[in-house]
Formats: structure tokens, C-alpha cells, sequence
């Protein structure tokens, strides 16, 4: 039964206490928290850290749902069973797309703070786009931060704690083979929901993600007489 204003305070402690902690430690002069859930909290978070940034990374979801697959086939069955993404192909085109959403609608409501970047132009123009950031961060530009494959303070903490991440992934260079990867990893099926999920979506719109729109099923004569009699007799 906190007032409103006492549990804001006590939500700052708690999370400065958990974020502060490792810029402290490596005495670094700014934080980046990178958990993809935090889209969901982000106007909380404004509201909290008043001098806070907030970066929007978008990705074509097809390629964002292929890679997914790839994670859940490394899971055991029974850390499959407590993942949110462990669920089933459906459910996990529909959870990117709220993602894409929620981060989409903070960035219409904040545009002064959060900025949207796209993952493709990040690995075709990665001089370009972190410039952007930068200006957009107030903070100088450096050309090392170009160097993908030099070991960071993040890759040393958590490269190889789990089926997300490995050494190799946050060493690696940039490579522009890996944004066209997924036309040869998802079924006709799987691109036939994700078109369900994402055509005319205005994310994919604004950034240029072209999905095809699913024509309505034509269902024969003899399915819906089939139906018919089905429906008729479970009344009975």
C-alpha cells in the first residue's frame, strides 16, 4: 500500500542497485541494458530515469523467427517447457510482432528519446547508422566501435551462459550473408503464418518489410455440407 511516489523510489533503488552495479565495477561512464523484454517496460523506464535513451532495433521478423528456431532447437525439453518462446510457431510470430508493436508505439509517443534503427542497415552501413546513434546519444563517435570482433566486457560475462549465446556469436564480423539467411531456413508454411501475422503490420511497412496478404481459405461444397451435417447433429 506504497503511495505511488514511495514505490517509484523504491523500484529506482532496486534497479539501480542491480544496473549500477557492473557500471561501477568497470568503471564505465554509461549503461546499455539490452534484455529484448524491456520494450514492454519502457515507458516505465522513461518515467524513472528521466535522462535515459532508448534504442529500437528493428528486424525483419522473418529472419528474427528463422533465428529463433534455431535457439528453441538447442533447448532441452524442459527448458522448452518454461520458455516464452517454447510455445509453438504461432505463438511466437504473434509475441515479435507485440514486441515490434510496443516498441513501435513508444517511439511515435518519444521520438525525442528513443530512436528506431533497423538491423539490416546496421550490417550494410555500420559507419552510417552508428554515427546516427551517436548524434542521436550526444556522445563522440569512434571508429573502433566498428570492430565487431574485438572482446568486450558483455561477450566475457555471457557469451556461452546458454543456449542464446556462444563466444563465436558476439566475436563475430559483420557479415551481409546473414540477412538474407532466412529465405532457405523457413518453410512454406511458416512464411505463410508470418505473412498472416505481419503484411500491412506498420512497422514492416514503415521500414519496408514487404509480406504478402493471405487470400481467406475457399472451402468446397462438400466441406460445407460436411459441416453442416456436423453442426446439425452436435445440436442434437
Amino acid at each position: 500500500n506504497l503511495p505511488a511516489q514511495d514505490l517509484d523510489r523504491t523500484m529506482r533503488a532496486v534497479l539501480d542497485d542491480v544496473l549500477m552495479r557492473p557500471k561501477v565495477k568497470h568503471e564505465k561512464k554509461y549503461l546499455s541494458e539490452k534484455s529484448p523484454q524491456n520494450v514492454f517496460d519502457f515507458n516505465e523506464m522513461a518515467e524513472l530515469y528521466e535522462g535515459a535513451r532508448f534504442i529500437f532495433v528493428v528486424r525483419d521478423p522473418r529472419a528474427v523467427v528463422a533465428s529463433l528456431e534455431k535457439v528453441i532447437s538447442k533447448m532441452t525439453p524442459e527448458v522448452r517447457k518454461t520458455s516464452r518462446f517454447g510455445k509453438g510457431f504461432d505463438i511466437n510470430s504473434k509475441q515479435i510482432r507485440a514486441y515490434m508493436k510496443a516498441g513501435y508505439d513508444f517511439y511515435k509517443k518519444e521520438p525525442a528519446r528513443c530512436i528506431m534503427l533497423t538491423y539490416e542497415e546496421l550490417v550494410k552501413s555500420p559507419e552510417s547508422e552508428i554515427k546516427r546513434l551517436c548524434d542521436f546519444l550526444k556522445i563522440a563517435f569512434e571508429p573502433a566501435m566498428l570492430d565487431t570482433s574485438k572482446e568486450n566486457v558483455t561477450s566475457s560475462l555471457v557469451a556461452g551462459a546458454d543456449e542464446w549465446y556462444s563466444k563465436e556469436k558476439f566475436d563475430r564480423k559483420v557479415d551481409l550473408n546473414s540477412l538474407e539467411k532466412w529465405k532457405n531456413e523457413l518453410s512454406a508454411n511458416q512464411l505463410h503464418t508470418l505473412n498472416k501475422y505481419f503484411y500491412k503490420d506498420p512497422v514492416c511497412n514503415e521500414v519496408g518489410y514487404s509480406f504478402e496478404k493471405v487470400e481467406p481459405v475457399q472451402v468446397g461444397l462438400l466441406t460445407r455440407i460436411k459441416n453442416k451435417l456436423s453442426n446439425s447433429v452436435g445440436k442434437r
